[in-house]
């Protein structure tokens, strides 16, 4: 659950509590042990996303991240059976019951079979490019639990559920990390009200950037940490207010303040949408500019042929005739394709190559009418960098 950067060690501010519970006979000590490994995780990810050494490690608790996104985006999510839980996994003891993880680490499992030379930038092109369509929002209702687990699941998944929605800070050792489930209110079937106030308006930065860097343990860190803990004898009663059911109409006007307040990508309209409900089944995102994506691909294909032919140049060995012209049949190719992805109408006349060309941008694609300034014709929608959630 607290995974660090000591390789096979283990931090030692662990071990007392490790020593509590081998001591304990009946009674565990009551520690709020998910909030300790939301503050852990968090944490990782701050640091993570903030350092740029290519050696940098994840640290918290790398597993629940995963299973949180199997479970919400169709972002590097392996297929697997949907199949109800079987009845092996029920035994005498309930905590020992199944969760809604799993089903992703018991059943067997394939992947898509797109394969990407460079996976950290195609992953983070995908994650860009999601829609509010690609989340499932709640994914832990009542009738998505029966599906899965017709006998019930251990009595762990809904411990304290009440306390989802505290405003209590998360600490894990000297990590403050605020809690802001106001942000995520449809993860919860409540609307999203706006504006929304910032983690910063529940821990400061200084606070934020405590470090063991140069200070021994003490009692300074004691007194320092004292005022968050003392959070939690209070932590049922400071709730997020109910803020009404979720509707489409409140989720776009939420949309409308977001979208100026974060990345925004140009990418080219569907002119003709296909309803789809996110489910667990997908293998990948089914974002409405799948057409781009293929058109990226190409683009890279171009890209390493290209240098290949540097190569040869830079290494004093020309190209055949025959060669020079399946390289550049082939590109004349990909680039039709591209093109075609695009929505362009292209008017090719194979006895003359390409040369006759006439290209226009038409919005929708089956308009035919080409345009004498190719950019009017053309129509860009935005979509958000970020869809703002959170695992809880």
């Amino acid at each position: 659950m607290f995974n660090n950067t000591h390789g096979n060690s283990v931090d030692r501010i662990l071990l007392p509590y490790a020593r509590e519970i081998a001591d304990a006979e009946d009674d565990l000590p009551p520690y709020s042990w998910g909030s300790a490994v939301l503050a852990a995780t968090y944490r990782g990810l701050c640091d993570g996303c903030s350092k740029t050494d290519g050696e940098v490690i994840f640290s918290g608790c790398p597993l629940l991240l995963q299973l949180w996104s199997y479970e919400r985006i169709a972002v590097g999510r392996p297929i697997v059976s949907q199949e109800p839980y079987h009845d092996i996994l029920y035994g005498d003891d309930e905590e020992g019951w199944p969760t809604m993880g799993t089903l992703w680490n018991w059943r067997q499992r394939s992947w898509a079979h797109a394969q990407v030379r460079r996976a950290y930038p195609e992953f983070v092109s995908e994650l860009d490019m999601l829609t509010p369509a690609d989340i499932i929002w709640e994914p832990y209702t009542s009738e998505a639990v029966a599906r899965r687990a017709p006998l019930g699941l251990s009595p762990h998944c809904s411990a304290n559920a009440g306390m989802w929605l505290t405003t209590a800070v998360l600490v894990y050792d000297i990590a403050v990390e605020a809690h802001c489930p106001h942000r995520v209110m449809r993860q919860f079937g409540q609307r999203q009200e706006f504006p929304v106030a910032t983690a910063l308006d529940r821990v400061e930065r200084h606070n934020h950037r405590l470090s063991r860097s140069g200070m021994l343990c003490s009692a300074v860190w004691l007194t320092t940490m004292q005022p968050w803990l003392e959070q939690w004898d209070d932590a049922d009663e400071n709730m997020v207010e109910p803020t009404g059911p979720h509707t489409d109409s409140s989720f776009r006007a939420y949309l409308t303040w977001y979208l100026p307040r974060t990345w925004a990508r140009l990418v080219f309209p569907d002119t003709n949408p296909q309803p789809h409900q996110a489910s667990l089944r997908d293998g990948y995102a089914k974002h409405h500019v799948e057409a781009l994506a293929g058109a990226f691909r190409l683009c890279n294909m171009m890209e390493a042929d290209c240098s290949a032919y540097l190569t040869r140049v830079d290494h004093s060995s020309p190209m055949t005739q025959v060669e020079q012209r399946e390289a550049w049949s082939r590109h004349r190719d990909h680039l039709r394709t591209v093109l075609h992805d695009f929505g362009s109408r292209v008017d090719y006349e194979e006895s003359q190559g390409s040369s006759q060309a006439s290209t226009s941008f038409p919005c929708p694609a089956t308009t035919h009418e080409p345009t004498s300034q190719p950019d009017q014709g053309r129509q860009w929608n935005t979509t958000a960098g970020n869809v703002d959630t959170e695992f809880k």
